[in-house]
């Protein structure tokens, strides 16, 4: 009978011990999802701070301020402008003059061309 009973004990403490072991590690991971939520909202890389750019006043070309009115471009971030502006504007950069988002390579060859801009491989 003192054997069942201290086999009874036994079986009920290991029990006891694997629950807590299970507790203590779903807390574990809970904390360490809160931490990495918290680490990730306070993110101070540049890429994550980056805001995202502005919304343009509806129906006008940042350059020149004029009403839009075609013919006009649409640049891979959104905004709009006259051609005749943008041509001019890339002659100088190959950035949204309003949100300052740099064009991917692939992006500004094709303005290039479509603007018949004088390409920066070019001598």
């Amino acid at each position: 009978m003192v054997n069942i009973a201290l086999i009874n004990t036994v079986t009920i403490l290991g029990g006891a011990v694997i629950m807590a072991a299970v507790w203590a590690y779903r807390e574990y991971s809970n904390a360490r999802t809160r931490e990495q939520e918290q680490q990730h909202r306070y993110d101070v890389r540049p890429s994550a701070r980056k805001a995202p750019p502005p919304p343009q006043p509806a129906n006008e070309c940042a350059i020149c301020r004029d009403e839009l009115s075609a013919p006009l471009e649409i640049l891979p971030c959104t905004h709009l402008y006259h051609r005749k502006c943008i041509r001019e504007w890339f002659q100088m950069r190959m950035i949204c003059p309003y949100c300052n988002t740099s064009m991917a390579p692939e992006h500004q060859e094709e303005y290039r061309q479509r603007l018949n801009l004088v390409s920066s491989n070019s001598s």
